[in-house]
C-alpha cells in the first residue's frame, strides 16, 4: 500500500461519536464481532479493560460532522463508501437525498457499500448491484481486490463481520478530486 494514495474519512453527525471514533477505543465484545486475532493484534492495542486503534491507524482518517440529509461540504471524489445500515432508519424521499449525495461523492466507477438490509433498488436508479451479499473474505477477486486495495487491512478494520450489499455506481460524472490513485 505504500505505493497507493489512501485517504480514509469517517463523518458523523454526533460529535460525540466522532469523538468516540477518534479516540478507537473498544470492548472486547465490540472487536469479537467479526474480527480476527491477527488482525486485532496488528491493528489494535490492549487498553483497559478494552482495545484501541493503533496510532498510526488513527492517524490515517480524517473526521467530519457531516448531515447527510442536508448538502455536504466539498468532499474529493471517493471510489468506496460504507453507509451501512443508515438508510433503513428514513424515509423515501430522504434517502433519495442522501443517495444523491452519495453519487456526487462517488468516483464513476466507484463502490457504495450498503448494509444487508438496505438497497438502492425502486430509490436511486443510478446504481447497480455488483453481486449478492459481499464481506471481505468474498469469493469475488475483483471486487475483494479491489477493496482490499482502495482500503487496505486498516479500513477493513472498521467494516469486518457483517454482510453488506455491493453497489455500484455508473453515471458518468466529471472527475472533480482526488482519489486512490498508483503514485
Amino acid at each position: 500500500l505504500t505505493q497507493w494514495n489512501v485517504r480514509l474519512l469517517a463523518s458523523d453527525l454526533s460529535v460525540a461519536m466522532l469523538q468516540r471514533a477518534k479516540d478507537g477505543i473498544y470492548s472486547h465484545a465490540d472487536v469479537s464481532r467479526g474480527l480476527s486475532a491477527p488482525l486485532l493484534h496488528k491493528h489494535f492495542r490492549a487498553h483497559g479493560n478494552g482495545w484501541q486503534v493503533k496510532p498510526e491507524i488513527r492517524r490515517m482518517v480524517e473526521f467530519m460532522r457531516i448531515n447527510l440529509i442536508e448538502p455536504w461540504p466539498a468532499l474529493p471524489r471517493m471510489d468506496i463508501i460504507f453507509l451501512r445500515n443508515l438508510l433503513i432508519y428514513f424515509d423515501m424521499e430522504t434517502k433519495k437525498r442522501i443517495l444523491a449525495n452519495v453519487r456526487r461523492a462517488l468516483q464513476p466507477d466507484g463502490f457504495l457499500l450498503l448494509g444487508s438490509a438496505e438497497t438502492t433498488l425502486n430509490v436511486d436508479d443510478a446504481f447497480e448491484r455488483n453481486g449478492d451479499r459481499l464481506a471481505l473474505g468474498c469469493d469475488q477477486p475483483e471486487i475483494k481486490d479491489r477493496l482490499k486495495a482502495a482500503t487496505s487491512e486498516a479500513a477493513a478494520v472498521g467494516v469486518c463481520g457483517a454482510p453488506c450489499m455491493l453497489v455500484h455506481g455508473r453515471d458518468a460524472r466529471e472527475d472533480a478530486g482526488a482519489r486512490v490513485e498508483d503514485s
